[in-house]
């Protein structure tokens, strides 16, 4: 890989006339070669003056390609893929969404964990995650709490996988590094990362994952992408369809059958917090709508204190107090030690080798029985 690899950046936008400026002027603002990234802005038929904003500042390397008739929704990130595999040049695969802002240091830090995770985990499909920071709707920052204390690798399918899923169910992530399946229609649309931990789990089949405690990105914190039942739903569906993969893969099956029941409790756990969400913006029915959508997907989640609580609120009981159910969202644990650390020197090099070795023959006998 050279110094400088080229890097390919996909928006999709749809009036988005009052941030796009800021999306584009932070990649201009990066700290690494200018004639090294290719944008590519498509536009879903917006009608605010988005694409006169980036036709004014277009240039060798910024492009835009308009899909007025494209559904602007769930697919909406595959549809722009799809476009960018024929229109820029090849690079590295980074998506941002409308209004995100790039640290300075953002592709710089990217490109060189990607070149240090490869030294230790050589595998084609590795996928680089990291945290963001979320802009607030009165314009404040929120700065993300990391998942793990160290820079740390996994498979989706496996224990770590898992416990990555069940730390982060509401964590926003940005990934670097993989295209969509080319199975495309149904398969790239959960590269949404809106559903990035399901997306994750279905990228784990194939590649590796690592994870860089670092926030490199501003984000949104309301998205126009965001019809609360309908993202559960998609999640929903996604989970489904997963396990009817991993059934036949015998050595993910084993871990597979883990993962479905993980699965479905994070998501019922995330339809409440949606929930919560709803209820504190006023949209009542889209609250009780996800409220009752947490026990179709698990049955069991009524066993938890906050599903008691919403219960309460719903059915106009005094003593039920929104503002505590809202805070009870809020992640407090510090972040954990990784079972999968990348190493720092060489002893933990070697025990990285040895347990990549171990959990290699593992797979393999659980694959011949």
């Amino acid at each position: 890989m050279s110094k400088f690899p080229s890097i390919r950046i996909t928006i999709p936008t749809y009036n988005s006339a009052s941030d796009i400026d800021r999306t584009l002027d932070s990649i201009e603002a990066q700290e690494y070669p200018k004639e090294n990234i290719f944008i590519l802005i498509v536009d879903f038929g917006s009608t605010d003056g988005t694409v006169e904003k980036v036709l004014a500042r277009s240039g060798k390397r910024l492009g835009i390609m308009q899909l007025p008739d494209a559904r602007w929704g769930r697919t909406t990130v595959a549809t722009a893929w799809k476009q960018n595999a024929h229109q820029l040049p090849l690079g590295i695969p980074l998506t941002l969404e409308q209004g995100d802002y790039l640290y300075s240091n953002c592709l710089r830090r990217l490109v060189d964990f990607q070149k240090k995770t490869r030294q230790h985990v050589r595998q084609a499909n590795l996928l680089i995650v990291t945290d963001i920071d979320t802009r607030l709707a009165d314009g404040t920052l929120q700065k993300s709490m990391p998942l793990y204390s160290r820079p740390c690798f996994f498979r989706a399918h496996t224990d770590d996988g898992i416990a990555f899923v069940e730390r982060g169910f509401r964590q926003r992530m940005l990934s670097f590094g993989v295209f969509p399946s080319a199975q495309c229609d149904t398969g790239s649309t959960f590269f949404n990362q809106r559903s990035w931990w399901q997306w994750l789990s279905n990228y784990g089949m194939v590649g590796s994952i690592a994870y860089l405690p670092e926030a490199l990105c501003i984000r949104n914190a309301e998205g126009k992408l965001d019809d609360p039942l309908d993202d559960i739903l998609f999640r929903l569906d996604n989970i489904i369809s997963l396990n009817r993969m991993v059934q036949e893969t015998p050595y993910i099956y084993v871990a597979g059958k883990k993962y479905d029941e993980c699965a479905r409790r994070q998501l019922a756990l995330y339809s409440l917090w949606r929930s919560s969400q709803a209820a504190e913006q006023g949209t009542m029915r889209d609250a009780e709508d996800c409220f009752l959508m947490a026990r179709v997907i698990d049955d069991t989640i009524t066993e938890e204190p906050i599903w008691a609580e919403l219960q309460d609120f719903f059915a106009r009981e005094q003593h039920a107090d929104l503002k505590n159910i809202v805070a009870r969202w809020e992640r407090k644990e510090p972040p954990a030690e990784p079972k999968w650390p990348l190493p720092r020197n060489f002893a933990e090099v070697l025990l990285f080798k040895l347990k990549r070795c171990f959990a290699h023959g593992r797979r393999t006998a659980l694959a011949e029985r």
